[in-house]
């Protein structure tokens, strides 16, 4: 019996799987500080997710720098995984007034 994600897979075409590829194979090239403080200590996103009180699909978007997450929320996730606030994540560089105070997932462009 073939899973729903293989109908999903196969109905949205060749195309689509090579995209979602490349966008996985572009966070392993350059992962964020969070990604490889939690790898290192071989946690998971579900349960770095449920511990900070998270969907796994929310914490999943932070961690790669697709969320902007408020100060507060950013100090949280820093605090739980052992890692400085001003390494991990960075201010959103945005005129918009609605994300002022919001903070992104740094990327490790250092290689450390």
């Amino acid at each position: 019996m073939e899973h729903w994600n293989q109908k999903v897979a196969a109905a949205r075409g060749k195309k689509w799987r090579s995209s979602i590829l490349a966008g996985r194979l572009e966070v392993s090239r350059n992962p964020t500080h969070l990604r490889l403080a939690r790898v290192k200590q071989s946690k998971n996103q579900t349960d770095v997710a449920k511990e900070l009180g998270l969907t796994y699909a929310t914490y999943g978007a932070i961690e790669n720098g697709h969320r902007p997450v408020t100060s507060e929320r950013a100090k949280q996730i820093s605090t739980y995984l052992g890692v400085p606030m001003k390494r991990a994540f960075e201010n959103v560089r945005d005129d918009n007034p609605k994300m002022e105070g919001k903070m992104i997932a740094r990327k490790d462009t250092d290689g450390n």
